[in-house]
């Protein structure tokens, strides 16, 4: 299996590590656009990321991926 990268995250299967999140959240976030959440979750190391996910007639995609930031972490993961 190739290895990918994204950001600091660096795994032979960024997909599934992508993907968790969104399945297995601790937090989800509304943004402006109501058709995008915000998931943040763990990794399947547990590393905490930030995923992005738009739903909408066409289906449904990941369109941003990365570590977690302090602002999606603050409050409830961090003080």
């Amino acid at each position: 299996m190739p290895r990918s990268d994204v950001g600091d995250l660096q795994t032979d299967s960024v997909d599934d590590d992508v993907m968790r999140p969104s399945g297995h959240h601790w937090c989800a976030f509304e943004t402006n656009d109501p058709a995008v959440t915000m998931f943040t979750g763990p990794s399947r190391t547990g590393v905490p990321l930030e995923v992005g996910v738009v739903t909408d007639e066409e289906g449904t995609a990941v369109i941003h991926a990365m570590l977690a930031r302090e602002k999606f972490l603050k409050g409830w993961w961090i003080r």
